[in-house]
């Protein structure tokens, strides 16, 4: 069996506090972290290994329930160790202490982008990447464009193969977007119809409840197009659409790379923005910043099974509720003369992350009697229900793919670079006006011509 280190940048970080910690404690407690002997904790507080775990512990249990035993336990395996990025001397004792275990190095960026590269570089000075086990794990965002992201990229490159580089998109973590693939491809009644011949639309809708909270100074530069449509709904759109195969990542790619560029005149008319009310009294955001909290767009797939299939997609922040839903719309039944043609309503099979997980398929059905009435009626699986509190959190599988080199959900460098060279384009050539809609409300007002 391989053994790993994970060596956790950004320790003392809101990441890792409300999502790495929490996910590794529940691998620990479920027993699936037996290939990681230990966790080496980078960050920039004073403190001793028992001080952190102590103070981790405060913070933790307010994401996930904890057992003193159990926590006990875990905390034998964590070392924390004060680390300032800029001190190049912190690199090469870093080095040194994980010359002393065995196995694979797993270097965990849970930080900020902008640090990537100094680290990386850093690393590289100090000898780190002289072992050749070495995983690089990358949170997004991957740059804030096709320019940046291929800097970084060049960067990462330098020292560490591609296949041993995993960029996390947490959304593909989740567990109903991994089911996709099993609804498309191990169901022969939706494979078959999976195509433009019989899905008229799909639908793809984040509303979130929160703001920014405390991301104003990266939100400000990177708005909702950035941050959630170049990464996780282009993903979604790709795992949606693409073709079966034994390499998914290039599967992905062909998709990204196949979607229509539209002329400046379509992105105007197909995309609306706007931004919450009291976005402009967050912290570290700009007093006049015309940054989007909301979008609202079309996007359409140029290749022979997609043509003319219109993706609606619409996420926002400071909405009136939090929902992640996934809509097939299917194409209109003729049906049989016996029954009312006004009453034939098209298929839907929904694809529910949030707050509840499941599938549900709407259909018609006749109703009892003796008269030919339709109804409609809902087939559907729930998972959150059958597996109540046994379904692992998005950080939980992601974290157990890298220590087991699954690469299946992670980002490859091609599809960040066809996804960003298409939202470079719309964000070139948007319209800049944001619509300004009220908090907790359903998002700004479109008046379609």
């Amino acid at each position: 069996m391989k053994e790993s280190v994970i060596v956790l940048f950004g320790a003392t970080g809101d990441l890792a506090t409300k999502k790495v910690f929490p996910a590794l404690y529940k691998l620990h407690e479920k027993e699936e972290l037996t290939k990681c002997r230990k966790i080496i904790a980078i960050g920039r507080k004073n403190k001793t290994s028992e001080e952190f775990v102590k103070d981790l512990k405060e913070k933790v249990v307010n994401y996930t329930e904890i057992e003193d035993e159990v926590y006990k336990a875990f905390s034998e395996r964590i070392k924390y160790v004060e680390f300032d990025f800029n001190d190049k001397n912190k690199y090469r004792d870093l080095t040194s202490i994980i010359s002393k275990y065995e196995g694979e190095k797993i270097l965990y960026m849970a930080t900020s982008p902008t640090y990537f590269k100094m680290i990386t570089e850093n690393l590289a000075k100090a000898k780190f990447f002289k072992y050749e086990n070495v995983k690089l794990a990358i949170e997004k965002p991957f740059g804030n464009s096709y320019k940046s992201a291929k800097d970084i990229n060049k960067t990462l490159k330098k020292y560490i193969k591609e296949k041993n580089i995993y960029r996390l998109d947490h959304y593909l973590g989740k567990s109903m977007l991994q089911n996709i693939l099993a609804l498309r491809f191990t169901n022969v009644v939706f494979e078959n119809v999976w195509n433009k011949d019989y899905i008229e639309s799909v639908l793809i809708d984040i509303p979130e409840e929160a703001g920014i909270e405390e991301r104003g100074r990266y939100y400000d530069k990177a708005g909702a197009i950035r941050d959630m449509v170049q990464s996780h709904v282009l993903q979604i759109v790709a795992l949606l659409t693409m073709e079966r195969s034994k390499n998914i990542n290039k599967s992905k790619m062909k998709i990204l790379k196949s979607l229509k560029k539209m002329k400046k005149k379509e992105i105007r008319e197909n995309m609306i923005t706007g931004q919450y009310e009291s976005y402009r009294s967050e912290k570290d955001v700009l007093d006049e910043s015309i940054v989007e909290t909301y979008v609202e767009m079309k996007i359409n797939i140029k290749n022979k099974k997609w043509k003319n299939v219109p993706f609606y997609i619409r996420t926002g922040k400071k909405m009136d509720k939090k929902k992640f839903n996934i809509s097939i719309n299917f194409k209109e039944s003729k049906g049989i003369r016996q029954f009312k043609e006004e009453e034939l309503m098209p298929n839907k099979l929904i694809i529910e992350i949030y707050p509840k997980e499941g599938i549900k398929f709407n259909m018609n059905v006749k109703k009892p009697g003796v008269l030919n009435e339709l109804d409609q009626a809902d087939m559907e699986y729930c998972e959150s229900c059958k597996y109540l509190g046994k379904s692992p959190e998005a950080y939980e599988n992601i974290i157990l793919n890298i220590i087991n080199g699954d690469k299946t959900m992670f980002t490859s460098f091609e599809e960040l670079k066809h996804s960003w060279k298409y939202i470079d384009r719309i964000i070139k050539y948007r319209n800049k006006d944001v619509g300004i809609y009220i908090d907790n409300s359903n998002g700004p007002i479109w008046k379609k011509s």
